[in-house]
């Protein structure tokens, strides 16, 4: 039976709701310490068949996805990084996006990953962020811009990756104004307006700025 003929099956299976938990573990585990390509055929399979999930379901999956991560090698990790984040690429609704946002910011702060995994969790988040369907996009990385500053503020987690993400969200609007033919969305239009909200609402130039020299004090106290 080729990829195609089960995902109809399971799809019939998911909508006539008897798709159980041992089931998704069973599909979830078929490719565990496989040949790559059937790792590969099952990722594209959840991938696809994630859209039909019930919230518990869905949820069970993300289960699924911290479980192996903690035991997975770094090329493991790439892989699932790979499947999570396309779970989200056209997710409109945000209850996949949002779940995949906030897990990936979770392996960003985990110390004892390479920083190779971080990167590639940061970089998925921001894509997540700047290609998705979601449909009020906008407003979910005004959303982030808020957790960074207040992450940076009250230096929780790791201020330094979210100074990094809070500029890199920045720079995914618009830098100029929009013509005047165009019809304008609420909120902030452009980067300008984005740093003016932040300033005004968080005193950005200031944090940032205290921050720094908070840091390089440090570094300073460190090489002594």
């Amino acid at each position: 039976m080729d990829t195609r003929e089960s995902k109809k099956i399971l799809r019939f299976i998911i909508k006539e709701q008897a798709l159980s938990r041992t089931d998704l573990d069973k599909i979830w585990n078929s490719s565990y310490g496989k040949h790559e390509a059937i790792e590969k055929n099952v990722h594209d399979l959840l991938a696809k068949l994630a859209w039909d999930f019930s919230p518990e379901q869905l949820e069970h999956l993300f289960d699924c996805f911290r479980e192996s991560w903690t035991k997975a090698s770094k090329k493991q990790q790439e892989k699932l990084l790979e499947l999570i984040r396309r779970l989200a690429e056209d997710d409109k609704e945000g209850l996949m996006a949002n779940k995949v946002l906030e897990l990936l910011w979770n392996i960003a702060h985990d110390q004892h990953l390479p920083n190779e995994i971080i990167d590639q969790a940061l970089s998925a988040h921001l894509k997540i962020l700047d290609y998705s369907c979601l449909q009020e996009k906008e407003k979910t990385k005004l959303l982030w811009l808020d957790k960074f500053m207040d992450e940076v503020k009250h230096h929780r987690g790791h201020v330094i990756i979210s100074l990094k993400q809070l500029k890199e969200i920045c720079m995914q609007f618009h830098e100029g104004v929009f013509a005047q033919n165009i019809p304008r969305m609420p909120g902030p239009q452009n980067r300008t307006g984005v740093i003016d909200i932040l300033e005004k609402k968080y005193e950005l130039t200031r944090v940032v700025t205290e921050n720094l020299c908070h840091y390089m004090e440090n570094a300073r106290k460190h090489k002594e």
